[in-house]
Protein backbone atom coordinates (compact mmCIF):
# COMPACT_ATOMS: atom_id res chain seq x y z
CA UNK A 1 0.00 0.00 0.00
CA UNK A 2 1.18 3.71 -0.96
CA UNK A 3 1.55 6.10 2.00
CA UNK A 4 -0.49 9.09 1.95
CA UNK A 5 3.55 11.04 1.77
CA UNK A 6 4.28 9.17 -1.04
CA UNK A 7 0.62 10.01 -3.01
CA UNK A 8 0.92 13.70 -2.49
CA UNK A 9 4.37 13.69 -3.39
CA UNK A 10 3.92 12.10 -6.83
CA UNK A 11 1.15 14.53 -7.43
CA UNK A 12 3.51 17.34 -6.78
CA UNK A 13 6.00 15.60 -9.18
CA UNK A 14 2.80 15.41 -11.78
CA UNK A 15 2.16 19.09 -11.44
CA UNK A 16 5.71 20.22 -11.51
CA UNK A 17 5.70 18.49 -15.07
CA UNK A 18 2.39 19.76 -16.25
CA UNK A 19 3.84 23.21 -15.50
CA UNK A 20 6.88 22.79 -17.02
CA UNK A 21 5.76 20.97 -20.51
CA UNK A 22 3.83 24.23 -20.32
CA UNK A 23 6.70 26.72 -19.59
CA UNK A 24 8.61 24.82 -22.28
CA UNK A 25 5.99 25.15 -24.71
CA UNK A 26 5.30 28.60 -23.76
CA UNK A 27 8.77 30.13 -24.20
CA UNK A 28 9.57 28.27 -27.23
CA UNK A 29 6.10 29.70 -28.76
CA UNK A 30 7.89 33.22 -28.00
CA UNK A 31 11.10 32.38 -29.79
CA UNK A 32 13.20 32.17 -25.98
CA UNK A 33 15.25 29.60 -24.62
CA UNK A 34 13.09 26.83 -22.96
CA UNK A 35 17.07 25.16 -21.91
CA UNK A 36 15.94 25.52 -18.43
CA UNK A 37 12.29 23.95 -18.42
CA UNK A 38 13.98 20.78 -20.28
CA UNK A 39 16.54 20.56 -17.91
CA UNK A 40 13.79 20.19 -15.16
CA UNK A 41 11.57 17.74 -17.18
CA UNK A 42 14.80 15.43 -17.60
CA UNK A 43 15.52 15.69 -13.41
CA UNK A 44 11.55 14.60 -13.21
CA UNK A 45 11.88 12.01 -16.01
CA UNK A 46 15.06 10.45 -13.92
CA UNK A 47 12.51 10.41 -10.85
CA UNK A 48 9.64 8.55 -12.77
CA UNK A 49 11.95 6.06 -13.82
CA UNK A 50 12.67 5.12 -10.82
CA UNK A 51 9.62 5.05 -9.51
CA UNK A 52 8.55 1.16 -7.79
CA UNK A 53 5.82 -0.05 -9.81
CA UNK A 54 3.06 0.82 -7.47
CA UNK A 55 3.72 4.08 -7.64
CA UNK A 56 4.19 4.34 -11.48
CA UNK A 57 0.46 2.40 -12.19
CA UNK A 58 -0.55 5.66 -10.17
CA UNK A 59 1.40 8.12 -11.97
CA UNK A 60 -0.20 6.81 -14.86
CA UNK A 61 -3.82 6.61 -13.23
CA UNK A 62 -3.84 10.37 -12.18
CA UNK A 63 -1.83 11.49 -14.85
CA UNK A 64 -5.05 12.28 -16.86
CA UNK A 65 -7.11 13.91 -14.19
CA UNK A 66 -4.67 15.99 -13.41
CA UNK A 67 -3.58 17.28 -16.98
CA UNK A 68 -7.28 17.93 -17.56
CA UNK A 69 -7.70 19.87 -14.40
CA UNK A 70 -4.95 22.18 -14.97
CA UNK A 71 -6.05 25.92 -15.97
CA UNK A 72 -4.11 27.38 -19.12
CA UNK A 73 -1.23 29.61 -17.75
CA UNK A 74 -1.06 33.05 -19.43
CA UNK A 75 2.17 33.57 -21.57
CA UNK A 76 3.01 36.45 -20.08
CA UNK A 77 4.23 34.33 -17.18
CA UNK A 78 7.34 32.77 -18.29
CA UNK A 79 10.57 34.55 -19.05
CA UNK A 80 14.34 33.02 -19.24
CA UNK A 81 15.01 35.47 -16.58
CA UNK A 82 12.28 33.63 -14.46
CA UNK A 83 13.53 30.24 -15.25
CA UNK A 84 17.05 30.97 -14.38
CA UNK A 85 16.50 32.43 -11.29
CA UNK A 86 13.71 29.83 -10.51
CA UNK A 87 15.88 27.03 -11.44
CA UNK A 88 17.71 26.00 -8.17
CA UNK A 89 14.30 26.60 -6.51
CA UNK A 90 13.00 24.10 -8.84
CA UNK A 91 16.13 21.61 -8.24
CA UNK A 92 15.43 21.10 -4.38
CA UNK A 93 11.89 20.43 -4.46
CA UNK A 94 12.58 17.51 -7.16
CA UNK A 95 15.65 16.38 -4.62
CA UNK A 96 12.68 16.77 -2.15
CA UNK A 97 10.45 14.76 -4.25
CA UNK A 98 12.93 12.24 -4.69
CA UNK A 99 13.54 12.15 -1.03
CA UNK A 100 9.74 11.46 -0.33
CA UNK A 101 9.56 8.47 -2.73
CA UNK A 102 12.73 6.70 -0.80
CA UNK A 103 14.10 7.22 -4.79
CA UNK A 104 18.09 7.38 -4.44
CA UNK A 105 19.90 9.72 -6.99
CA UNK A 106 22.44 8.26 -9.51
CA UNK A 107 25.56 9.41 -8.40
Amino acid sequence: MISVQKKKALVLLIKELLDQIDESAILLAQGRNASISRLIMQEIGGVLKELEPELRDLYFEILPTLAAALEPRKRAMYSDEAAELSRNVKQQFIDRIREELDIKQAV
